[in-house]
């Protein structure tokens, strides 16, 4: 079986694998691995955030799930925080509340 690398999700720690399963997490942050935010087919701009028509619905893309389609992304994922982020753009539109 081929070695490869891939970046935990949440916190961007590399992680050396021979295969992801559904138990493994991430050994500085804890969270699971095996979760579609991880996954090549993972797209929050289609349909059920997953380029794979085929897959079932995952409702929480950050919590591990047993999806037959995964694949693990070698590249790094760039996960914001969506709070923050609404709050950044609240502020920006209407000005930073008191």
């Amino acid at each position: 079986m081929a070695r490869f690398t891939l970046h935990c999700w949440k916190c961007g720690e590399v992680i050396e694998t021979d295969a992801v399963f559904r138990s493994d997490t991430c050994l500085k942050c804890g969270e699971d691995v095996k979760v579609c935010m991880s996954c090549r087919h993972y797209d929050a701009s289609v349909s059920n955030q997953c380029r794979e028509t085929s897959a079932e619905y995952v409702h929480v893309k950050t919590r591990a799930n047993y999806c037959t389609y995964y694949e693990p992304r070698t590249d790094r994922v760039e996960v914001s925080d969506e709070v923050q982020d609404a709050k950044s753009k609240l502020e920006a539109l209407f000005g930073k509340k008191s």
